[in-house]
């Protein structure tokens, strides 16, 4: 009888352990969330307001993602996207919808209105309308560093308001350029389309 008593206790004892436990790993699951959710809205905000080296601050590559962004883009690669030249969304909105995270990966979707998207690159690039109300983009993140980290992240989305003011930047500043007397042929042009 004294037997069962003790390994009643004993019993107890190991409930309460496991059960104090599981509360740790509960909250540092949940921080884990947080902190990957403040990481991805940082980074969401800064591009949605046309911030371009959000990539620098909140990103990290693949080997492979890497090596096709810097063919496209030397000497830049996949860190320095222009709004002018890259591929890129424009979006009305944004919601952080849910969060997974698993070690130290997470997925997190994002629900974007997106206006529109640009079709090639560079001098030929053309901006097609392509609403859509609820575009869900699935982010994988990474924990790196002591920092969540978005990995290989989707083409740019830029709100409306950005991108205009992006282009009403250039505009002005292409203005100074190309009154210069040696202001070449490709400028003026490029100052031409822009002004569209």
């Amino acid at each position: 009888m004294r037997f069962l008593k003790n390994k009643s206790a004993f019993n107890l004892v190991v409930f309460v352990f496991l059960m104090l436990i599981s509360s740790h790993v509960c909250a540092f699951e949940s921080k884990q969330e947080v902190d990957a959710k403040k990481t991805l809205q940082e980074f969401c905000s800064s591009e949605f307001n046309g911030i371009r080296d959000a990539r620098v601050f909140y990103v990290t590559f693949s080997p492979d993602q890497a090596a096709r962004d810097d063919k496209i883009n030397p000497p830049v690669g996949a860190v320095d996207k222009t709004w002018d030249w890259d591929p890129l969304v424009v979006v009305d909105s944004y919601k952080i919808k849910n969060i997974e995270v698993k070690g130290e990966r997470a997925v997190v979707e994002v629900s974007y209105t997106r206006l529109a998207n640009t079709e090639s690159y560079g001098y030929n690039r053309k901006l097609i309308e392509n609403y859509m109300e609820n575009d869900v983009v699935k982010f994988q993140m990474v924990f790196k560093d002591g920092n969540w980290k978005v990995f290989d992240p989707p083409e740019p989305r830029i709100s409306y308001e950005a991108i205009v003011n992006y282009y009403r930047n250039e505009v002005a500043s292409m203005k100074d350029v190309i009154a210069l007397p040696d202001a070449s042929k490709a400028q003026k042009q490029w100052y031409q389309k822009l002004k569209k």
